[in-house]
C-alpha cells in the first residue's frame, strides 16, 4: 500500500477527481447525460462553497498521475443548513451534511474510505462543526454497510422525489 496523504482539494486536483468520479458512477447519477466540459465547470463553481478532500500518493508519473499525484479516493461535505434537504424536522446549524465520498475500485476493500471518513470528520471539527449527517438511498448497499460500519446510525426514513419508485432515503 502506497503512503497515503489527505488534503483539501484544488482545482489542479479535478481531473483526479473526475476520473475517480466516473470510475465509481458518481458521474453517471450526479449528472446524468451532461458533457464533461458542463461537469468541469459545475464542480469548480462547488469548490467555492463546499468542501473537496482527496486522499492520494505521490508518484513520479504514468497512468492517473496528475501533478505527481494519484488520487484514489474524495469526499465532498458542507454545511447541512445549506445542503440538507430532508423533510424531517432536525438541528442542521453546526452540522455537516456528507454529499459524497468515493474510492477508487481499484482500491476498494482496503480501510481507505475509513482513514478519509476519519480526516472529514478531523476538518470538519476543526472548522467547528459538531457532527455529521447523510442521506443515502436504500437501495445503496455498500453505502448503508460503509455508514454503519463508521458507526453511524439511522435516524430516519423519507420518500425523495429524485429517486425511483420504492427507493427511500435513510437519514444518518
Amino acid at each position: 500500500m502506497p503512503n497515503l496523504k489527505f488534503k483539501k482539494a484544488s482545482k489542479a486536483d479535478l481531473e483526479g477527481m473526475l476520473y475517480i468520479m466516473q470510475r465509481t458512477g458518481f458521474l453517471d447519477f450526479r449528472f446524468p447525460n451532461q458533457q464533461i466540459d458542463k461537469v468541469k465547470k459545475q464542480i469548480m463553481s462547488e469548490l467555492k462553497d463546499r468542501i473537496f478532500l482527496i486522499c492520494y500518493f505521490m508518484c513520479s508519473s504514468g497512468k492517473n498521475c496528475y501533478n505527481r499525484r494519484r488520487i484514489i479516493g474524495y469526499s465532498i461535505f458542507g454545511p447541512a443548513d445549506k445542503f440538507l434537504q430532508c423533510p424531517i424536522k432536525i438541528k442542521k446549524r453546526g452540522f455537516v451534511c456528507s454529499l459524497g465520498i468515493g474510492i477508487d475500485p481499484d482500491y476498494q476493500r482496503k480501510g481507505i474510505g475509513k482513514k478519509l471518513a476519519n480526516y472529514c470528520k478531523f476538518i470538519a471539527i476543526k472548522q467547528g462543526f459538531k457532527g455529521t449527517y447523510g442521506d443515502i438511498a436504500s437501495n445503496n448497499k455498500a453505502s448503508l454497510q460503509f455508514q454503519k460500519s463508521l458507526g453511524f446510525r439511522k435516524i430516519a426514513e423519507y420518500d425523495d422525489p429524485k429517486r425511483p419508485k420504492g427507493v427511500k432515503n435513510y437519514l444518518f
